[in-house]
């Protein structure tokens, strides 16, 4: 019985400090939400915009599957890379806002006008774009 009542003790310990360090996670979190820091690894500037973070961050995959990168810096580690890359996402966010109509994914017709709104952006890498277009129409924000 004493040695039952013992893990009983031990196991509650255990959750105990388990739930303080969740504790501790949970207000650092919400202590950068309140100071609206971004994500780690993210530029500021995409800070609320999670559609054009995904795609900032599968950049440099997508430009690997072109033939020829965009400026060719955008997918270069570094400042310059990186403020090309968030550039570039926030430019492939605003033209899905602007230029995708209602209802285009599934719709042939539509598809094609979304793959036409993004190939100027990618230097008319068909690769790219492909690529590009795929990752988007799995995004539930577009």
């Amino acid at each position: 019985m004493s040695k039952l009542l013992d893990d009983l003790i031990q196991q509650s310990r255990a959750d105990t400090a388990a739930y303080e360090e969740f504790l501790r996670k949970a207000e650092e979190l919400v202590r950068r939400l309140v100071a609206r820091q971004p994500e780690q690894g993210v530029p500021a500037v995409l800070y609320g915009k999670r559609q054009a973070t995904v795609i900032y961050n599968n950049l440099p995959q997508i430009l690997a599957a072109g033939a020829a990168g965009v400026d060719g810096a955008a997918g270069e580690p570094g400042s310059e890379g990186e403020e090309a890359r968030a550039q570039l996402a926030l430019q492939i966010d605003q033209v899905m806002r602007e230029n995708a109509p209602a209802g285009w994914k599934g719709d042939q017709a539509r598809e094609a006008q979304v793959l036409n709104a993004l190939f100027p952006l990618l230097n008319r890498d068909r690769d790219a774009t492909r690529a590009l277009f795929e990752l988007i129409k799995n995004q539930p924000g577009y």
